[in-house]
C-alpha cells in the first residue's frame, strides 16, 4: 500500500504524552513489527487506519513508501466526504462491539464508551480479553463479565478525570481514548501486572495528567 493515500493517523497516546511534564514520562512504545500487516479502511479513495498508527507515522517519518496492508472496503453512492466517512467508521466499530458484547439495554456503557480513534474497540476487547481470567477469578462470569469490568475497572480509573474534569482539556479525545491511553501507556509491562495494580497506575496516570494540565492553565492565567 502507497502511504501517500494513507490518511494521516492520530496517535492518541502521543497527544495525551505530550501533555506531561519529563518526571512522568515513558519509554514509547514501539510499532509491531514491519512484517505484521497494517488494517485499513477504504472508502472511496481514501484509506483510513484500523490497526497500525505507529507503523504508519514511523515509516512516514523514515521516507519508507510502502507497507503491508489488509484493507476492508465499504462502498458507498456517492463517496461521503472524509470526515462524514471518518464519522461512520467510527459508529461502526462502536455498533461491532456492543454487538459482540452483553451489556443490558440501560446499562451506562451505552452512554459513556464513544471513541474519537479508529481501532479503540478492538484495543479494549483486547484488554478485556487478557483481563478476563482475573475477572473470573474475581467472581464475574458469563453476562455478568462485562458489567463486572465496567464497574470494577472502568470506573474506578475514568472517576478520577470526571471529578477532577481533565477531559474538557482535550477537545480531540473522548473518555474512553483517555481510559485506554491511561491503562496502556506501560504497554505489556502493566498488562503483567495484578489487575488492581492496573487500576492503581491508570489512576495514577490520569492524576499526573490533571496536574500537568491544571499548572498549564495556572500559567496561561
Amino acid at each position: 500500500m502507497p502511504i501517500y493515500r494513507i490518511m494521516l493517523p492520530t496517535l492518541r497516546n502521543d497527544l495525551f504524552e505530550q501533555r506531561l511534564p519529563d518526571l512522568y514520562a515513558v519509554a514509547p512504545l514501539p510499532p509491531a513489527p514491519p512484517s505484521r500487516p497494517i488494517t485499513l479502511y477504504k472508502i472511496g479513495e481514501s484509506y483510513f487506519v484500523r490497526d497500525g498508527n505507529r507503523r504508519v507515522a514511523a515509516a512516514r517519518t523514515r521516507g519508507h513508501m510502502f507497507l503491508r496492508a489488509n484493507v476492508v472496503e465499504y462502498l458507498f453512492d456517492p463517496v461521503p466526504p472524509a470526515a462524514e466517512a471518518m464519522r461512520f467508521l467510527l459508529a461502526q466499530e462502536r455498533a461491532d462491539f456492543f454487538g459482540a458484547c452483553f451489556f443490558a439495554a440501560d446499562h451506562p456503557a451505552h452512554h459513556t464508551l464513544y471513541a474519537a480513534c479508529l481501532g479503540a474497540f478492538d484495543e479494549l476487547s483486547a484488554m478485556i480479553d487478557r483481563m478476563r481470567p482475573e475477572l473470573e477469578r474475581m467472581g464475574a462470569a458469563g453476562d455478568q463479565l462485562l458489567p463486572f469490568w465496567y464497574s470494577h475497572v472502568y470506573e474506578p480509573v475514568v472517576r478520577v478525570a470526571r471529578r477532577r474534569r481533565v477531559l474538557p482539556f482535550f477537545d480531540f479525545a473522548t473518555e474512553l481514548d483517555m481510559f485506554l491511553w491511561a491503562m496502556g501507556r506501560y504497554g505489556e509491562q502493566l498488562a503483567t501486572l495484578p489487575l488492581r495494580e492496573q487500576i492503581r497506575q491508570g489512576r495514577r496516570a490520569l492524576v499526573a495528567l490533571w496536574l500537568a494540565v491544571g499548572t498549564a492553565q495556572i500559567r496561561r492565567a
